[in-house]
């Protein structure tokens, strides 16, 4: 919002893979998307702990439902935050050239969290490797999550790390 007498009436909306902007739109519907992102993501982190912490005996929150509801919520937000940036650069004139690398590390390191959080995932409906395979055994569960939490991290680690490198 405080770049929001900054930005022109018409903004861009969507980039091609050359970070060429090819679709306008106003800057309310830009503020609009930015907010539905939002209220999207608030609401689905309490939905989340909601309906985790129901299937609970006792009353107490289900702590990798709240971390990942906290992981989340904070990735879209400074993708939010990057998309906004993004849009007052091109319309000052500004290069973005390093904007999508980046976006792509936010996204690296949010699967790389998520795969380090894995490990301490239990059977559940909601986060996990969610086959008929890992339902029916709880050891099959716990290795299962053991090896793609290693496999997730040092991936998406590397994947935001080797962004930089490749022009």
């Amino acid at each position: 919002l405080s770049l929001w007498n900054q930005l022109p009436e018409e903004v861009p909306t969507h980039y091609n893979f050359r970070m060429e902007a090819d679709d306008f739109h106003s800057k309310t519907f830009l503020l609009v998307v930015l907010l539905f992102m939002g209220l999207t993501t608030v609401f689905s982190s309490w939905s989340m702990n909601k309906n985790a912490n129901s299937h609970q005996q006792d009353s107490a929150a289900n702590p990798l439902m709240v971390n990942l509801s906290w992981i989340i919520t904070f990735i879209i937000t400074m993708l939010m935050i990057f998309i906004v940036l993004m849009t007052k650069n091109y319309c000052d004139g500004s290069s973005i050239v390093s904007i999508e690398k980046i976006i792509f590390s936010i996204i690296s390191i949010f699967f790389a969290l998520l795969g380090y959080k894995m490990k301490n995932a239990k059977p559940n409906l909601y986060f996990g490797i969610r086959t008929k395979w890992t339902f029916a055994n709880e050891l099959v569960w716990r290795e299962t999550h053991l090896h793609c939490s290693k496999v997730w991290s040092l991936t998406f680690a590397l994947l935001g790390i080797v962004v930089w490198v490749i022009p």
